[in-house]
C-alpha cells in the first residue's frame, strides 16, 4: 500500500506580489482551498505556515482560521512549522536560524494551539546546522526537496529518496527526512500536481495523479509526497484569465486582482480531482509526519551539503539588503552586551530589553527571501526590497533605542 501525502506551504508575501496586494490570498486562495480540502476527509494534507502568515491571518482572517483548526481537529491536517518569516537558513548564522524556528514555533503554539513535530525548509535552505537547531527545539523530522538529496547522492535509487532516512548535522545531531516529488523529475518520470486540478481539469489531473502512483508502486516507493504552494487556486484561476508564464507580462502582473468566478471554477475542479484521488486503488492517505511515525527509517545517517532552490539568486543585487541586516544584527549585538554588563550592575533593563526582543522580531522579518529574491529575479517586485530594507532600518533603529534605555 502506497502512503500518500499534500505537503502546502502557506506563505503571503511573495516574490512576485506588490507589497500591501497580500489580501487576496486568504479568501481567494486559502479559503476556498481549505473549503475543497473538508470537503473530501478522506484525503491528507500536511500544512506549513510562516508565522507572519499567521500572525496576518489571525487579526484578519477568522473563517480561515477556523477551517484551519476544524482540518486539525478532525485529524485531516497537521501543522509543521515553517519558520517566522520564510529566510534562506544556508545564508542566515546560526542563532538568527534558530530565532526564526523559535518564533515560527511561538506562533503556531498560540494561534493553532498545536506542537509541530517537524518541518519542511524555506527555499529547500538545507545546512548540517539545521539538523542541531531541530533538536535543541523538539523538532524531529524535515520534509526536502528531491534535489536536495540528488546533489549528494545522484545515483541513488528512486525508492530510496521515497522512504524515511537518518539525516545528520553539527555536534551528533540526527533528524529523520523524507523527500517530496515535486521539485525534480526525471524525463521519463510521468509528472503530477495538485494545481493540475485548477488548470488541467479534474479529469486529466486525476489521469496524472494515477500515472504517478503506478510508478510509485513499480519503483517500490513507500510513500509519495507533493508539495505546493497554498496559494496555487488563486494564482491558477488568475493564470487561467491572462496565461501560464511566470514573465511579467504574463499573469503576475495582475497578481492581487479578484477574481472569485474564477476561483469558484478552480475549487469545484479541485474538489472533483480530490474526490477522484480518494477512490484510487493501492494508495493510503496519510501526513508526513504519520509516514515518518509510521516508517521509522534504518541504517546509519547520511551528511548533505548545504544548499538552496535557485542558489545564486539570493547574491545578484541584494549586497545593501545583506549590508543592512549585518548592521542591524551588530546594533542588537551591541546592545546585547550592554543590557548584560548593565543588569551585572544592578540598573534597570526592563525597557531595554522589551525594545531588543522587537529588534529581533524586526530583523527576523527583514531576512524573508523575497526580500533578496525580488533583486534578481525578472518578475520580481521592487516593493519587496524596500520592505526588507525598511525593516532592517527600523531593527537596527530598536536595537539603538535598547542600548540608549538602559538604567532608564
Amino acid at each position: 500500500m502506497l502512503s500518500v501525502s499534500f505537503a502546502l506551504n502557506c506563505g503571503l508575501f511573495r516574490t512576485f506580489m506588490d507589497a500591501g496586494k497580500e489580501g487576496v490570498y486568504p479568501e481567494e486562495g486559502y479559503r476556498p482551498m481549505l473549503e475543497a480540502f473538508l470537503g473530501n476527509p478522506q484525503v491528507k494534507f500536511t500544512l506549513f505556515f510562516e508565522g507572519v502568515t499567521t500572525k496576518t491571518l489571525s487579526t484578519g482572517h477568522p473563517e480561515v482560521v477556523r477551517l484551519v483548526k476544524e482540518g486539525i481537529r478532525r485529524g485531516q491536517f497537521e501543522l509543521g512549522t515553517y519558520t517566522y518569516n520564510h529566510p534562506v537558513l544556508t545564508m542566515l548564522p546560526y542563532e538568527d536560524s534558530k530565532r526564526q524556528f523559535a518564533e515560527g514555533l511561538k506562533v503556531d503554539r498560540d494561534l493553532w494551539e498545536v506542537e509541530p513535530t517537524g518541518t519542511m525548509l524555506p527555499e529547500a535552505a538545507w545546512d548540517p546546522t539545521t539538523a542541531q537547531i531541530m533538536n535543541e527545539l523538539g523538532l524531529h523530522w524535515v520534509l526536502l526537496g528531491t534535489r536536495v538529496y540528488r546533489q549528494d547522492f545522484p545515483s541513488s535509487r528512486f525508492a530510496e529518496m521515497r522512504r524515511p532516512f537518518r539525516l545528520a548535522g553539527t555536534n551528533g545531531a540526527v533528524v529523520t527526512a523524507l523527500c517530496h516529488d515535486t521539485d525534480h523529475f526525471e524525463e521519463d518520470e510521468p509528472q503530477f500536481y495538485l494545481e493540475g486540478a485548477v488548470v488541467q481539469g479534474a479529469e486529466r489531473n486525476l489521469e496524472a495523479f494515477r500515472r504517478r502512483v503506478a510508478w510509485h508502486i513499480e519503483q517500490g516507493s513507500c510513500a509519495m509526497v507533493t508539495k505546493n504552494d497554498g496559494e496555487f487556486l488563486y494564482e491558477c484561476s488568475l493564470a487561467r484569465k491572462y496565461g501560464r508564464g511566470w514573465e511579467r507580462e504574463g499573469f503576475t502582473a495582475h497578481l492581487g486582482e479578484s477574481v472569485p468566478e474564477l476561483v469558484a471554477e478552480g475549487k469545484a475542479e479541485l474538489s472533483t480531482a480530490l474526490a477522484g484521488y480518494a477512490q484510487t486503488e493501492g494508495v493510503q492517505f496519510r501526513t508526513v509526519g504519520e509516514i515518518v511515525r509510521e516508517n521509522p527509517p534504518a541504517g546509519e545517517p547520511i551528511v548533505l551539503r548545504a544548499s538552496a532552490q535557485g542558489y545564486r539568486e539570493w547574491f545578484e543585487g541584494s549586497e545593501k539588503v545583506a549590508a543592512l541586516w549585518e548592521e542591524a544584527r551588530n546594533e542588537i549585538k551591541a546592545a546585547r552586551y550592554a543590557l548584560l554588563v548593565a543588569s551585572k550592575a544592578g540598573l534597570s533593563t526592563e525597557q531595554a530589553e522589551e525594545l531588543l526582543e522587537g529588534a529581533w522580531l524586526k530583523l527576523l522579518e527583514a531576512e524573508i527571501s523575497t526580500g533578496r529574491r525580488a533583486c534578481a529575479h525578472p518578475a520580481g517586485k521592487a516593493s519587496r526590497i524596500i520592505r526588507s530594507l525598511e525593516l532592517a532600518l527600523q531593527a537596527r533603529q530598536l536595537a539603538q533605542e535598547a542600548a540608549e534605555a538602559i538604567g532608564g
